[in-house]
């Protein structure tokens, strides 16, 4: 085969492997972005997931605030300024406060503390209770109620030598009237004054 005819041969095999190659090449699949299939790997997997559920924060449970009964600390009694006991009546006296020359079982008093105030129980179990209002001066008296509310409670008022005055929820005095007072308050103790003098000043005498 003479030199022209080689030429042109080789040179029309180089042209088709050239055209065999570039097809090859268009026809090979392009290998995906693995970022952009990472990210739509955790796109999907978020949104697989549950939505959390939020629990409500529990709110606590309100204190009590009712006035707890302290329990009994001592037994006392008390002397009023006549050189009486304080002796608590039953029913058949409308369970007023009044005195005696001897205290008996009903001058005894349990003495509750709590926070400086005082309560005291009856021998009736039943805790001394003065008004919040009142007109005339029996209105005032003592009584004793089966329960112990704010006006069970007494600030009590150290003066010195055992002697006390009891302040009441009204801001008044307990008060030992005498028998020259009106017949139905003989001897009667009432909470009206707003100013503590002898009158209002108790000897507490601690029992055993």
């Amino acid at each position: 085969m003479n030199k022209p005819k080689r030429f042109l041969l080789t040179m029309l095999l180089v042209f088709l492997v050239g055209c065999v190659s570039m097809q090859w090449e268009e026809s090979r699949p392009v290998p995906p972005d693995i970022s952009a299939t990472v990210a739509a790997a955790v796109s999907a997997t978020l949104a697989a997931q549950p939505t959390p559920t939020l629990v409500p924060t529990c709110k606590p449970t309100p204190a009590n605030t009712a006035t707890p009964v302290p329990s009994p600390t001592l037994s006392i009694a008390l002397i009023t300024f006549h050189g009486r006991y304080v002796v608590a009546t039953d029913g058949s006296q409308d369970w007023l406060l009044k005195q005696e020359t001897s205290p008996g079982d009903c001058g005894r008093f349990t003495l509750h503390d709590l926070n400086g105030k005082v309560a005291l129980e009856t021998c009736h179990h039943k805790y001394v209770t003065a008004a919040m209002t009142g007109t005339t001066s029996l209105d005032w008296a003592l009584g004793q109620e089966p329960k112990l509310d704010d006006c069970g409670w007494f600030i009590r008022h150290s003066l010195g030598q055992n002697k006390v005055a009891f302040e009441t929820c009204a801001g008044r005095y307990w008060t030992a009237a005498g028998d020259s007072w009106e017949p139905e308050l003989h001897w009667v103790l009432i909470a009206q004054t707003y100013k503590q003098n002898d009158w209002e000043t108790f000897t507490v005498q601690i029992l055993k």
